[in-house]
C-alpha cells in the first residue's frame, strides 16, 4: 500500500502573503484542520487550527496593551473596533460562546476602565469613595457583539457632606463616559440605566434602600423591571463597596421566600417555545416578519432568569450564568450532569445567536435574535430543540421550588 492511495486530493492551501482572515475563511469552508503555506509554488510551511488561536490570543494581549496605553478617547474609539474585529474572527473560527463573551466582557471592562481613569482623573473628591458597577449582560460577562450599556455608580461621602453633593460632582464625569461608551459601540440604554442618571448613582445607604424597597414590597411589575440590577458587580473602583452591597442584598434576601417567589412568577412568565409534541411554537413580533424563535428572549433569557434566582436563593456571589448554577447546585443538591446539561444548553443557544449575528454584519443587516429554527440544518436544530428542552427543566425546578 503506498501513500499515494491514502494522501488528500486537491489539497487546498494559502500564499505566505495572504491575511490571517483567509486561512480562517478557507479552513471554515472547506471543513479543514490544517492548511499548507505556500510562496512562489513551494511549501514553507502548515498553519493549523491551534495556531490561529493561539494567534487570535496575542491579538486580544496586543488590544488589552493597547487599551492600557490609550491617551484618549478617540484612540480608545479605534481601538473598539478592534474588539468587535477580533470577536467576529474567534465566531468564525468557531471558538466556543463561553470563551468569546468572556474575552468580550473582558476586553470591554478594560476600555470602560481607561474611559473611566481618563474622564475622573481631574475631578477632586476628598473624602469620597466611589466604584463603577457593571449590571445586566455586561455584570455577568456575557456580552455579545451588539449590547447596551447597563451601569451605576456606588459611593461613600463623609458625615458633614450630603449625598446629594457628592452625586452632583460625580454626574458630568458619569454622563460624559456615557456618551464616550456609546462612541465604541456600546449604544446608550433606552431605559436610562446608566451612571449619568442620577436614579442610579447613589450612596451605598441609597443603593441599601432601594434594594430593600423591591424586596419588601415584592411588586411584580417593580421586578421585572429590576432584575437587571441583580446582576451588579465592581468593574472599576473601591470594589469593597459592592462586597458590602451584596452582603446587604444576602440579608434582605435570607428569610424572604415572597420575594423569590414572586421573580419566579415572573420568570415563568417567558414560556420555553416548544408545544406539547416538542415541536417549535413560532410568534411574530408584529405581524410583518417571518415567525421565529427570539434566541435571547425565549433562549438565553429563561438560563439566565432561573441562575439569578437559585443564586439569590443559595447566597452565591457569582454573577455569570453558568457559575450561578454551578455555585446554587452545591447548595441546593443538584446533580452535577443536571448542571452539566443546562451550561452545554445555554452555550449552544448563545453560539446560534452570535452565529446569527456574524451571518448579519456580513450581509449588512441590522443584528436581530429572531430565527427560523427551520432554516436550521438537521442537526442543529434537533440541537436548539434539546437546548430548549433543558430551559424547560430550568422552569419546572423554579416552579416547584416556589410554588406555595
Amino acid at each position: 500500500m503506498l501513500i499515494k492511495d491514502w494522501m488528500s486530493k486537491n489539497v487546498h492551501t494559502v500564499d505566505a502573503k495572504d491575511a490571517l482572515q483567509k486561512a480562517v475563511n478557507v479552513m471554515k469552508e472547506h471543513n479543514v484542520r490544517l492548511l499548507p503555506v505556500m510562496r512562489e509554488g513551494k511549501l514553507v510551511g502548515v498553519i493549523s487550527e491551534r495556531d490561529l488561536f493561539t494567534l487570535q490570543q496575542l491579538g486580544l494581549r496586543a488590544i488589552g496593551g493597547s487599551i492600557r496605553k490609550g491617551g484618549d478617547v478617540d484612540e480608545l474609539v479605534r481601538i473598539s473596533g478592534d474588539i468587535q474585529a477580533l470577536a467576529l474572527g474567534m465566531i468564525e473560527h468557531d471558538v466556543g460562546a463561553e470563551q468569546i463573551t468572556r474575552f468580550i466582557s473582558t476586553l470591554n471592562d478594560m476600555l470602560t476602565a481607561r474611559i473611566i481613569d481618563l474622564e475622573f482623573g481631574g475631578v477632586e473628591l476628598p473624602g469620597v469613595e466611589w466604584c463603577w458597577m457593571a449590571m445586566g449582560s455586561e455584570g455577568r460577562f456575557e456580552q455579545t457583539l451588539y449590547t447596551d450599556q447597563d451601569n451605576g455608580i456606588v459611593f461613600t461621602h463623609p458625615n458633614a457632606i450630603e449625598p446629594e453633593v457628592v452625586r452632583q460632582q460625580l454626574l458630568p464625569a458619569a454622563q460624559r463616559i456615557n456618551q464616550h461608551l456609546a462612541s465604541c459601540g456600546f449604544s446608550l440604554c433606552k431605559g436610562n440605566i446608566m451612571a449619568g442618571n442620577p436614579e442610579w448613582c447613589l450612596s451605598l445607604a441609597e443603593w441599601k434602600s432601594r434594594f430593600a424597597n423591591w424586596i419588601h414590597r415584592a411588586s411584580a411589575p417593580e421586578l421585572l423591571n429590576a432584575t437587571i440590577f441583580f446582576d451588579f458587580r465592581a468593574l472599576h473602583g473601591a470594589g469593597h463597596l459592592v462586597d458590602a452591597l451584596r452582603e446587604a442584598l444576602d440579608a434582605m434576601i435570607k428569610h424572604n421566600r415572597l420575594f423569590l417567589k414572586k421573580m419566579a412568577e415572573n420568570a415563568l412568565v417567558n414560556r420555553v417555545p416548544l408545544g406539547f409534541f416538542r415541536d417549535f411554537v413560532l410568534g411574530s413580533v408584529d405581524g410583518n416578519e417571518p415567525p421565529g424563535i427570539d434566541l435571547k428572549v425565549n433562549g438565553i433569557t429563561i438560563f439566565v432568569d432561573g441562575a439569578r434566582i437559585f443564586s439569590l436563593a443559595a447566597a452565591v456571589h457569582e454573577t455569570s450564568t453558568v457559575r450561578r448554577f454551578q455555585g446554587a447546585a452545591e447548595r441546593m443538591g443538584l446533580a452535577p450532569d443536571r448542571i452539566e446539561a443546562w451550561a452545554d444548553a445555554f452555550h449552544f443557544v448563545q453560539t446560534l445567536r452570535l452565529q446569527q449575528h456574524l451571518r448579519q454584519i456580513e450581509g449588512g443587516l441590522d443584528a436581530s435574535n429572531r430565527l427560523d429554527p427551520y432554516q436550521l440544518n438537521r442537526l442543529d436544530r434537533r440541537f436548539l430543540r434539546e437546548s430548549l428542552k433543558q430551559a424547560k427543566d430550568v422552569q419546572v425546578l423554579l416552579e416547584k421550588h416556589y410554588r406555595f
